[in-house]
């Protein structure tokens, strides 16, 4: 018997060696799929996933229709939408089994679509139509599509009969009938024009910098043709000969418009570039980048100041932007998730100047309150004095009474460095004359202690003025500073931004990115477990608070 069960375990032993890896786990399988018609025409461009009903993975067909996957070994479902030229989209679906290792290639044929090339060309010379729009019939439906510059496009639609006509201006093609197949089928219409002529007009400042992104229009009474000027700031139109008017409007920072109006003459043969130069006006561009590394900051605002106006402009995903603007004097800083440029002074004349801001983005975001679903579960605040409450997204006190409401969370705040507290309020009622006042305190050694919330630091806003408070031993005593001109009203929004270094006892104050007020404590708070917001005989709302963290 004992024979028996070594024989027995040997024989699984084998066994496992035979089968490997497939009783512990599944490899990956590698997987292409191609998208074809019928004469092997591939469809490119188009979005495919693969779908076990648990996981998806996403993919799109290459310019020979095919899209490559790499998955675990099972069962799918391909899945895609063929975008039609009609606006109307074709699903396909076809179930496949991906084994592990390399797997052959899944050819699926869209036998109920095919495409059409169209190209239009000028019955005299043989050259490329451009601006005109090529109407589809089909049915009982029409569709018209623009041909560019190019005068070409391609048409995905069902298999079936179409009946293609091109128009420009008062030209019409001849009617062309296309019986589609599940193929590619090129199709070349010939439309009687008169002869076009090219003329480029060039936009340059008085610096010679070219003036880009503008869009123009040359017209007449027989067509009107529209062009933006390039990186070069050159507009090129094809035109017939004759006599036009060229316009064109930039869009200034104060929000006016630099009008561009001039009479064109286009003659028949070649005709010199016209360059307009603008001398009343200068562009600024722009690039923001992280202090210390260079690299690009995406996703940050631009501030731009001038006189008593502000504009705030987004950066592209390089970290770049840029304006055009009258002569004047602007103040420019980049922001991002609360953090501040270096402020740059622009002179700006009849010219092109290149700003570079840079943000110092090591800091660390230590704690957020959005008081919504967004907050985590360390967003936990206890309420100590006041009627406190979330609505709408907001910390909202509703006492108007109360002479020091109190709410505490608690945050360690440690390390030698610079804290910065950054909280957006709005006041909504009060009842004393001195008030609204709302503020909160940081570096608090103790949440639940009433007046001074043990030792702590206080930034309060009454109605005429903004102070700052150093607390000890639970005692507030009086405000330190009390600068006038930055306190708070009714139903207005403010931004008080803190930023405190523990090490030389600096704190900073600033509302709605304005520098208000400034200390030097002799000796600093350490350290400090709490914050804590503070309202008197005010009704305030808290829309967020922040506070981030950058070590010295």
């Amino acid at each position: 018997m004992r024979g028996k069960s070594r024989y027995f375990v040997l024989l699984l032993a084998i066994l496992l060696l035979i089968s490997g890896c497939s009783l512990f786990g599944k490899k990956n399988g590698n997987v292409t799929v191609a998208l074809i018609l019928n004469d092997g025409t591939p469809l490119s461009g188009i979005d495919l996933t693969l779908t076990n009903g648990k996981d998806v993975f996403k993919g799109k067909t290459n310019s020979s229709g095919k899209a490559l996957y790499e998955l675990p070994a099972g069962n799918y479902t391909v899945e895609g939408a063929l975008p039609l030229f009609d606006g109307t989209k074709v699903a396909i679906s076809k179930k496949i089994t991906v084994k592990s290792g390399d797997n052959p290639e899944v050819v699926h044929k869209v036998s109920n679509l095919g495409k059409i090339l169209v190209s239009v060309i000028d019955t005299t010379e043989g050259n490329p139509v451009s601006d005109a729009t090529l109407t589809v019939s089909y049915d009982t439906n029409q569709k018209e599509v623009d041909l560019g510059d190019t005068g070409k496009t391609q048409l995905l639609a069902k298999i079936g009969t179409y009946t293609l006509t091109v128009g420009k201006g008062n030209a019409t093609s001849e009617p062309c009938e296309v019986v589609l197949e599940s193929k590619k089928q090129e199709v070349e219409i010939k439309l009687d024009v008169t002869p076009t002529y090219e003329k480029t007009v060039s936009l340059k400042l008085a610096d010679n910098s070219p003036v880009t992104d503008v869009e123009l229009t040359l017209k007449n009474d027989k067509e009107s043709v529209k062009r933006t000027t390039n990186k070069d700031g050159k507009a090129i139109f094809l035109v017939e000969a004759g006599t036009y008017t060229l316009e064109g409007a930039i869009a200034l920072i104060d929000g006016s418009t630099e009008k561009i109006f001039k009479e064109i003459e286009i003659v028949a043969g070649n005709n010199p570039e016209l360059t307009e130069t603008l001398n009343t006006i200068g562009k600024v561009e722009v690039i923001v980048i992280e202090q210390g590394s260079g690299e690009p900051v995406a996703g940050s605002k631009l501030l731009v100041s001038w006189a008593t106006e502000q504009k705030e402009l987004s950066l592209d995903p390089t970290g770049k932007t840029h304006f055009y603007a009258k002569e004047e004097t602007y103040i420019l800083k980049a922001v991002k998730d609360g953090f501040v440029s270096e402020t740059v002074t622009v002179v700006l004349e009849n010219n092109k100047q290149t700003s570079t801001l840079k943000i110092d983005l090591s800091k660390v975001l230590l704690y957020e309150a959005n008081f919504d679903e967004t907050d985590p579960a360390a967003v936990d605040w206890t309420p100590i004095a006041g009627t406190w409450t979330i609505l709408d997204g907001k910390m909202v006190n509703s006492d108007i009474y109360h002479n020091n409401t109190s709410i505490y969370q608690e945050l360690e705040q440690v390390g030698d460095g610079t804290f910065i507290y950054e909280y957006k309020f709005k006041p909504i009622d009060k009842t004393k004359d001195f008030t609204p006042a709302v503020g909160i305190h940081f570096m608090a050694s103790d949440g639940e202690q009433a007046s001074a919330r043990g030792t702590s630091y206080l930034i309060f806003q009454e109605a005429a003025v903004l102070q700052i408070y150093r607390a000890k031993d639970g005692v507030l005593g009086g405000a330190i500073v009390k600068e006038p001109n930055f306190g708070c009203a009714l139903d207005e929004d403010f931004i008080t931004r803190i930023e405190y270094n523990n090490v030389t006892g600096v704190i900073s104050v600033f509302v709605n990115g304005e520098k208000a007020a400034e200390w030097t404590d002799p000796s600093p708070i350490k350290e400090g477990n709490y914050l804590s917001l503070r309202t008197n005989c005010t009704a305030a709302e808290y829309d967020y608070i922040k506070v981030w963290f950058k070590a010295n």
